[in-house]
């Protein structure tokens, strides 16, 4: 690439005759859009001469380009630039990457400064909508490992709130209609309390799918739309290839693993899995290949619809779950679990029929309760349970039954106690809001405005003082320490401070695997449980800690502005504006503790108090 890059910046106007158009278009459509250099070796040889100018224009080269940078577009801007662009590639792409700069920098006046953050974060989504998607991915997924975490750490969180948005728009109408959404849609809205959304879901199963479609026709297997098509063979080979591809029923502990209620986790590494969650694979697989799927609300475990087409004259029930043993059950076997689990005979047509999607999804969330409370709890991190107990009850607050007045106060009460918590900093601006003032009167959400709006602005935090004319504090805000395991093992746990209470430090928790072997915990206080500072043995040490520190923790992004690590081996993380107005002592401790440390003087930095 780069011999390419020089070698165009040598050639002169007489020189470049030799060189036929077509060859060299084709080798700038070789060159990779992954590697950094692609844009800069383009412009240079659009810079060379009027015929590479035109050349290096050539619009197939930018709109590989363009769709390889931007996998995501909001469909009214895209057709706002394709007609002011006139469907050039290349003046498209100049004005797709204006916009990632722009987004970039409002990113980073989110990450330094509270005042004015929830209104930036309506703004970037009002304005940029799915435009935004890539390069928030980008900052989010790039910057943990570097100084620029809490820009990181807000661009995951803007885009997951964009993400949730549309999952809440998907439960608002399986409120209105339980049936408004698909079966895959509905379960994938659990998801995005993880930021994965749909599009992300179905691209997976759309490649699953054409992979059966390929094994059923190298298998000689009928498809729909065939007269030789056959429901239960067909059937059965779609649940023989799922088991080939690793779904297959959870026993035993893995039966309650709270990863196998959502389907990107099943998709990706936690196939085997609960009854429902292979009902849906089951489903959209089968409706991409022609059948006509749905899931069956079943008593014991769900169970799949099949038949060819909805009227329901031809038409099987296959379970999934058990399709290792025996996958199509019978209408003898259907009457016998009825009769074992003493249901009414005149239910038995409404329990066998398709079942609705607001019904399945309220089933996937008793099994995700089920699935975090069975012990021990603690086989999954703090941030895990807290976050998806929250995302269970937003879920449950937008499916709420309750009259339309209930609802709307069930709603945003718990969106005020949710959406504003350590979990999802910015969804009740970006997403909750937005929605429920199409719906409902300006009115019914005063409170929620007020509490955004108080939200928004400077912090009024209660103000703990440590320091006096004596004494200066040892341990302070952002200060990495290191605390001996409860049991007296060898096994250690690394923390950051981020707070103190009257009986001591408030201490997060996290669990670098690369480096330590550790177990999880919410927060300890100091005059509990001993700790001490991290002093790594070499600086370099200490660097590969902290990235290991920022990847697993929940909130570092959130309250930490910067980082330093000292000659000795000691990382401090800079407080940000909401930390520093509460513990105003601990910004200068922290500092003067890394020069002593150092000793060196720590360069000030930018924190625009």
């Amino acid at each position: 690439m780069q011999t390419l890059a020089m070698s165009v910046d040598s050639i002169t106007l007489d020189e470049s005759d030799w060189l036929p158009t077509e060859i060299f278009q084709q080798i700038l459509l070789c060159l990779s859009p992954n590697d950094p250099s692609t844009i800069p070796t383009i412009l240079n040889c659009m810079q060379c001469s009027k015929r590479f100018y035109s050349m290096a224009s050539f619009p197939l080269i930018w709109r590989r380009q363009y769709l390889h940078r931007w996998t995501l577009s909001d469909p009214g801007h895209e057709a706002a630039r394709v007609t002011e662009c006139k469907g050039d590639w290349s003046r498209m792409y100049a004005v797709r990457a204006r916009r990632d700069i722009d987004v970039v920098s409002i990113v980073r006046e989110m990450s330094i400064a509270h005042e004015g953050r929830l209104l930036q974060a309506q703004n970037v989504a009002k304005v940029y909508g799915k435009d935004c998607w890539n390069v928030l991915k980008s900052l989010a997924d790039n910057g943990m490992d570097s100084q620029r975490f809490a820009e990181a750490y807000w661009a995951g969180q803007l885009r997951e709130a964009m993400v949730r948005k549309d999952s809440y728009e998907c439960l608002l109408k399986l409120h209105d209609d339980g049936n408004s959404c698909t079966f895959e849609e509905g379960l994938s809205t659990l998801s995005s309390f993880f930021g994965i959304h749909y599009d992300e879901i179905g691209a997976i199963l759309d490649n699953l799918a054409d992979r059966c479609r390929q094994f059923l026709e190298q298998q000689g297997i009928p498809l729909p739309g065939s007269p030789r098509c056959e429901l239960g063979r067909l059937s059965v080979e779609i649940c023989r290839w799922m088991r080939m591809e690793g779904f297959v029923a959870a026993e035993g502990d893995a039966y309650y693993r709270v990863a196998g209620n959502f389907l990107h986790e099943v998709l990706h590494s936690h196939r085997s899995t609960l009854p429902l969650s292979l009902v849906c694979v089951f489903v959209s697989l089968g409706q991409r290949i022609g059948l006509k799927a749905y899931p069956v609300n079943f008593p014991g475990h769900v169970l799949a619809w099949v038949g060819l087409s909805t009227d329901g004259d031809e038409h099987i029930h296959v379970d999934v779950y058990g399709s290792s043993t025996q996958p199509i059950i019978t209408p003898a076997d259907i009457n016998r679990i009825f009769t074992s689990y003493g249901v009414d005979p005149a239910e038995y047509s409404s329990l066998l029929g398709p079942a609705n999607t607001l019904v399945m999804v309220k089933r996937a969330l008793n099994n995700v309760i089920a699935s975090v409370r069975r012990p021990p709890v603690n086989a999954n991190p703090f941030w895990f349970r807290q976050r998806v107990y929250s995302g269970v009850a937003l879920v449950q607050a937008i499916l709420a039954h309750n009259n339309a007045a209930a609802w709307r106060l069930n709603v945003i009460a718990v969106g005020i106690t949710t959406l504003t918590n350590m979990h999802y900093p910015l969804d009740a601006v970006v997403a909750l809001e937005p929605l429920l003032a199409v719906r409902f009167p300006e009115s019914d959400l005063s409170h929620l405005k007020k509490e955004i709006s108080k939200a928004n602005g400077k912090p009024a935090p209660e103000i703990v003082l440590r320091r006096d004319d004596l004494t200066n504090p040892n341990y302070f805000v952002g200060m990495v320490v290191r605390q001996e395991s409860h049991d007296g093992s060898p096994q250690q746990q690394i923390g950051i401070i981020v707070g103190w209470r009257r009986n001591g430090a408030i201490i997060e928790y996290t669990c670098p695997q690369t480096c330590f072997h550790m177990r999880y915990d919410s927060y300890s206080f100091a005059e509990e449980q001993h700790f001490v500072p991290i002093r790594c043995d070499t600086k370099e040490g200490a660097h590969v800690l902290l990235k290991a520190l920022l990847r697993e923790s929940e909130n570092a992004g959130r309250y930490f502005v910067d980082s330093t690590v000292s000659n000795s081996g000691c990382i401090w993380l800079v407080p940000g504006d909401e930390l520093r107005a509460s513990f105003p002592d601990d910004l200068e401790a922290g500092r003067a503790w890394m020069e002593r440390e150092d000793q060196t003087s720590v360069p000030e930095l930018d924190l625009r108090l």
